[in-house]
C-alpha cells in the first residue's frame, strides 16, 4: 500500500523568533519590582535596628553611668572595692571623710546608698514595648565588676608601678536585653557590654606618700 500525504493538513511553523519586545519588557518590569521589594526590606530592617528605643535608652544608660562612676571615682580621695554576693561595690572616701557606696542592681540599675546614682536617670525597665505583665522585652543590669591592675594581674617592671596599679581601675558592667516573640514563645537575650579605665591620681600620691589637699575648699 502506497503511503499519500495529506494535502489538506496545515504546516507548521517550527521557527523561534525568540523574546519580542514586550516580553523583555515584562521580565525588566518583574526583575525591577522585586529588587525594590528587597531594597525596601533591607532599609526598614536596618531603620527598625538603628531606631530601636528599648537599645537607644539602654545605650544611652550604660554611657551616662559609666561616665558618672568614672567621674566620682576620679574625683573621691581614696576607693575601696568590696564585693556583695555577685556584683562589686564601690566605696568612695570624700575629703570630708564621708563615705559612699556605688552598688548595681538588677532591676534597679546603680545606687548610691539606696538611692539612684543620678536623680532622673533610671534603668529603663519601663517604657516602649517593655510592658512588665506582658514580658514582652525586659532590661536587667548584670556582671558588675570594678578590679585594679593589681588584681587583674598586672606586674609592671618600673619603679613605682606597685602604686600605679593600686590607682588605675577597670570598670565593666553589662546590660541584658530580653525579648520574648509573641507568636513563638522564643526568648532571645542581646548582651551589651560597658567598659572604662579610671585613673585615682589621688590614691597615687597618697600610696606614694605624698600629701594631697582637696581641689575645692569646703564649706
Amino acid at each position: 500500500m502506497m503511503f499519500r500525504p495529506n494535502m489538506n493538513a496545515q504546516q507548521k511553523n517550527t521557527s523561534n523568533r525568540g523574546f519580542t519586545l514586550i516580553e523583555a519588557l515584562t521580565s525588566l518590569t518583574v526583575s525591577a519590582i522585586i529588587l525594590v521589594g528587597l531594597f525596601a526590606s533591607v532599609v526598614a530592617i536596618l531603620y527598625h535596628y538603628r531606631n530601636d528605643w528599648v537599645v537607644i535608652d539602654m545605650q544611652n544608660y550604660g554611657h551616662i553611668m559609666l561616665e558618672e562612676i568614672g567621674d566620682r571615682m576620679e574625683r573621691a580621695q581614696d576607693i575601696e572595692v568590696t564585693k556583695i554576693a555577685d556584683n562589686y561595690a564601690i566605696e568612695l572616701t570624700d575629703w570630708d571623710g564621708h563615705r559612699n557606696y556605688i552598688t548595681a542592681h538588677e532591676s534597679e540599675g546603680f545606687t548610691q546608698d539606696n538611692f539612684p546614682l543620678l536623680r532622673g536617670i533610671d534603668l529603663p525597665i519601663e517604657g516602649l514595648y517593655r510592658d512588665r505583665v506582658l514580658r514582652q522585652r525586659w532590661v536587667e543590669l548584670i556582671n558588675f565588676d570594678c578590679a585594679t591592675l593589681e588584681d587583674a594581674g598586672s606586674h609592671m617592671p618600673y619603679a613605682g608601678a606597685a602604686a600605679f596599679e593600686k590607682s588605675v581601675f577597670m570598670v565593666t558592667f553589662t546590660l541584658a536585653l530580653t525579648t520574648k516573640y509573641a507568636d513563638t514563645d522564643e526568648i532571645q537575650t542581646e548582651y551589651f557590654k560597658f567598659t572604662r579605665t579610671v585613673f585615682s591620681s589621688n590614691r597615687y600620691l597618697k600610696l606614694k606618700g605624698v600629701k594631697v589637699g582637696p581641689p575645692y575648699e569646703i564649706s
